[in-house]
Order: structure tokens, then C-alpha cells, then sequence
């Protein structure tokens, strides 16, 4: 059997240099083949990271060191270089404001609409990314940016505007209303989506908030006290459960009347005579 090590690096620089003395002190107790899982957090050479300050020469020759005592070999990767990168590709998001504009329609056909190639799984596959792909240039030509756009019509109204005052511009005033309103349906729908977003995104890691939600609520809804049938004021969790189950155990117990007729007197029949002969007589199996 073949040990294996599952290893974290400290995030401090600081304490790198214990790190590795704990790796060496596990490598000397070990006379088998080793293999070492983990998070180095260090790199053996400059080409393995990309971007930010100079990683200092020293710091990365401890790192080798450590490794060539006890043999220690990468065994490589595959996917990405890099683990972390500060310029992350923006995953592609369906907005529910594109529904509005009826070529939405159009470009989700245009790209679905290609000709079979590979596996269905293959297929559907190129088919997801080229809609996305189309999408993604399509929401560029078209909505662009709603909030700045939004903004730049409303500066052009205003100017419309005020020309509009000395007897010009009427049009223009018509037209970028309408086109203000339409914007402003985007708007209202493209926050919509993202406010919904965000609650399921962050609404489990936000606890102070939304700890403060709950307890606002369970504070308006405990019952903190009730006033008995003699209106003396009960705060005792018992007593207070025990007056709850004898109000409604009253409430919902018979009095076992004698006489409805006073009661019933009021009350318009609804069923006549006929029908309730109707209603009476057997049924029959053509019925069931």
C-alpha cells in the first residue's frame, strides 16, 4: 500500500518555513513510495504563475529543496495553467428582459436550427454554446447597456425638451418618451431578475441580515402573554397553552341544541320538493 499525504500550505507567508519542516519531519518517517494531494500554495519556477509581484527566487529554491529530499515529482495537470486568474471569463446569463424583444425568438431558432453533427449529446451541446454565442453578440447590437443607455435618452429628452418650449422638436419628444418607457420596462425587468439572483446566491451566506429578518418576525409573531375569561393577565407558557386548547376545545364542542326551528326559519330553501324526491329516489347502476 501506498502512503498518501494530504497537504495545505499556510496562507502566511510567515509560517511557509514551518510547513515545509512539517513535510520534510513526514517524508523521514516514510520507507514506501509517497504520494503528496494538496495545496502547496508555491511554485518552483516564475512560469507557473502569471501576473503580480515577483515571486522572490529564495522563497521558490526552499520550496525545491523540500521536494528533491524526499523525490517528490509533480505529476502535471490537465485543464486550465492557471488555478486562480483576477480577469475570470463572465459565465453567460440568460436575461429575462431579451423576452420582451421578439427576435429573441428569431436568434434562439437561428442558432438551434444547424444541421446535425456527431452524437445527439454532441449536438445538443455545440447547439447550447452557439445559442449563447449569438445571444451574446445579439444583447451587444441591441440592448447594449439599459442603465447608461437609459441614461444618455433621458439627457436627450431633456434637451428635446426645452426645444420643444420655443415650438420645435414635438416629435422628438413623443419618440424618446416612448423610447424611455420602453427602457424603463427593461430596467425594471432586467433588476428584477437580478434582485431574485442574489437572494438565492447570497441569501445563506448574508446571516446577519437575514438573521435579523428572522427574529423581527419571530419577535411580531411570539405571544408573549394572554388575558384568561376573568381578564387576568397570563405570561406562564403552560397556563397560557392550556387556555389556547380550552378556547377552541369550547369553541368547537356542540351545545347540543334541542330546537333549530327559530334557527332554520331564516333560512331560504335552496333544494324544492321535486328535487329532493330526485335526490332520494335509488340510484341506478348507469349512474355509478
Amino acid at each position: 500500500m501506498t502512503p498518501g499525504t494530504f497537504f495545505y500550505e499556510a496562507p502566511e507567508v510567515a509560517n511557509w518555513e514551518d510547513s515545509w519542516i512539517m513535510l520534510r519531519h513526514l517524508g523521514s518517517q516514510l520507507s514506501l513510495p509517497w504520494v503528496c494531494i494538496g495545496d502547496f500554495n508555491e511554485i518552483t519556477r516564475v512560469q507557473e504563475r502569471s501576473g503580480g509581484c515577483i515571486w522572490p527566487e529564495s522563497q521558490m529554491q526552499v520550496f525545491r529543496d523540500c521536494l528533491d529530499v524526499y523525490g517528490l515529482k509533480d505529476l502535471g495537470f490537465t485543464g486550465l495553467p492557471f488555478t486562480w486568474c483576477n480577469r475570470p471569463n463572465k459565465p453567460f446569463k440568460f436575461e429575462s428582459m431579451w423576452l420582451i424583444d421578439e427576435q429573441c425568438k428569431e436568434v434562439v431558432h437561428s442558432a438551434w436550427d444547424i444541421g446535425p453533427m456527431g452524437n445527439q449529446m454532441e449536438n445538443v451541446l455545440l447547439k447550447v454554446s452557439n445559442c449563447q454565442s449569438l445571444l451574446s453578440t445579439w444583447n451587444k447590437e441591441v440592448f447594449r447597456n439599459v442603465c447608461i443607455l437609459l441614461a444618455q435618452k433621458r439627457k436627450q429628452l431633456v434637451k428635446a425638451e426645452a426645444s420643444s418650449m420655443v415650438g420645435s422638436n414635438h416629435d422628438r419628444v413623443k419618440s424618446l418618451s416612448e423610447e424611455i418607457k420602453n427602457l424603463m420596462k427593461l430596467e425594471e425587468c432586467m433588476w428584477s431578475q437580478r434582485a431574485k439572483s442574489d437572494w438565492l446566491k447570497y441569501g445563506d451566506q448574508n446571516t446577519k441580515y437575514f438573521d435579523c429578518r428572522s427574529l423581527k418576525r419571530n419577535k411580531r409573531n411570539f405571544i408573549v402573554g394572554l388575558k384568561n375569561e376573568v381578564r387576568d393577565w397570563i405570561e406562564n407558557e403552560g397556563k397560557i397553552g392550556d387556555m389556547i386548547v380550552n378556547y377552541y376545545l369550547v369553541l368547537f364542542t356542540s351545545s347540543n341544541p334541542l330546537s333549530l326551528d327559530s334557527v332554520l326559519c331564516g333560512v331560504e330553501p335552496r333544494v324544492s320538493p321535486s328535487m329532493n324526491v330526485d335526490l332520494d329516489r335509488p340510484f341506478e347502476a348507469s349512474e355509478v
